[in-house]
């Protein structure tokens, strides 16, 4: 029996009506180019490079031609555990109309997530995810390989400054990499939904949720695979993993992989998770640990930072955290009605916090 249809609400920020607010979307509604960046990889003798997958948003004018100047800023988004960098798609579209043709939007696929491809997908800790990170931003920086520009203009073209915007693990992990020095001209770094006292209340549930996978009440929680796209997207909404039906349309359905490859999920389901949340489950308290001394380290005391949340509680749960915030340590921003995912949830209220952040560090200027 097919599921239920959850009541639409669509935040498509190109305007179009889609007939089926539950068919899948393609990244090619949101963003303007997907490119493939090679980056040595981390274990020896693994032979090819490591490929990530990223994706970029230009703003477009009345035409709809996109931007074609190399940018002279970069907001680089990185996902949670178990999302893709389509994740960002619907914020992306709308902070690149917000902030004009000098500004690029680009979201990174993280090792064994998406359309990234490793010699070893497994090793998703801390130490290798920020790594990777690294190196792709580097790579998107230097405009090699990334932005579709006039010859010659990539590289006669100041390097762009960087924002490192991340939610959940994408966020404990920008906030390790703008504290590092593998990157250089990071300008801010935003933390969406990232709080590492609230992560570590959350693991011991989660963790014992991974435990009870196998059982049928896990099941009906989080299937194993569904038999068509569309599904994954109805039981999205339907069990509010995500509020919004067009962040749904384009993230959901991104989360997974052909099942054909003998699994016992492949005899039941055409589709399954790309994702093996337990197999991640060793990793997760590393993800968090030190989140909170790192964002507020000397490292990044001069570097602008920005906390947005779906709920003030995070900040509230954790004593360092609610003494710097008050002490004008770092901004923050609390999306209304929102989950977890809250730029899922509520695409245009996050682009409009992210550049507000950039107009009031960083001067850019909003393009409407």
């Amino acid at each position: 029996m097919p599921m239920p249809p959850p009541p639409p609400r669509a935040s498509d920020p190109s305007g179009a009506s889609r007939a089926d607010p539950c068919a899948p979307a393609t990244w090619r509604e949101y963003f303007d180019e997907a490119r493939d960046v090679a980056v040595a990889s981390r274990d020896p003798g693994a032979g090819p490079p490591d490929v990530f997958r990223v994706y970029v948003a230009r703003a477009r004018d009345a035409s709809g031609a996109r931007a074609s100047a190399p940018p002279s800023l970069v907001i680089f988004c990185v996902h949670g555990c178990a999302y893709t960098a389509l994740s960002w798609a619907p914020t992306a579209r709308h902070l690149a109309a917000r902030l004009g043709p000098s500004a690029a939007i680009v979201a990174m696929d993280l090792r064994g997530h998406g359309e990234s491809r490793a010699a070893n997908e497994r090793d998703v800790s801390a130490a290798t995810l920020a790594s990777d990170v690294a190196a792709v931003a580097t790579r998107v920086a230097e405009s090699r390989d990334v932005f579709s520009s006039p010859r010659g203009a990539a590289a006669a073209a100041a390097p762009p400054r960087l924002v490192l915007v991340g939610h959940s693990l994408g966020g404990a992990i920008v906030a390790r990499v703008a504290a590092g020095t593998a990157v250089a001209n990071v300008a801010g770094v935003v933390l969406v939904d990232a709080a590492e006292s609230a992560a570590r209340e959350a693991i011991p549930r989660m963790e014992a949720t991974v435990r009870r996978e196998s059982s049928s009440l896990a099941r009906q929680r989080r299937p194993l695979g569904f038999d068509a796209l569309r599904d994954v997207v109805e039981w999205a909404v339907r069990t509010r993993q995500t509020l919004d039906v067009a962040s749904a349309a384009i993230s959901y359905p991104s989360q997974l992989v052909p099942a054909c490859d003998g699994t016992e999920d492949s005899a039941t389901h055409r589709w399954r998770w790309r994702v093996d949340l337990g197999a991640t489950a060793r990793f997760w308290r590393g993800w968090f640990e030190g989140l909170t001394s790192t964002f507020l380290s000397d490292a990044l005391r001069e570097t602008p930072k920005l906390l947005v949340l779906a709920g003030m509680d995070r900040v509230a749960e954790d004593p360092e955290m609610l003494v710097a915030q008050m002490r004008g340590a770092f901004q923050t921003v609390v999306i209304p009605e929102a989950g977890h995912a809250c730029h899922e949830d509520r695409p245009a209220e996050v682009a409009d916090a992210l550049a507000s952040f950039a107009e009031r560090n960083l001067g850019m200027r909003r393009s409407r």
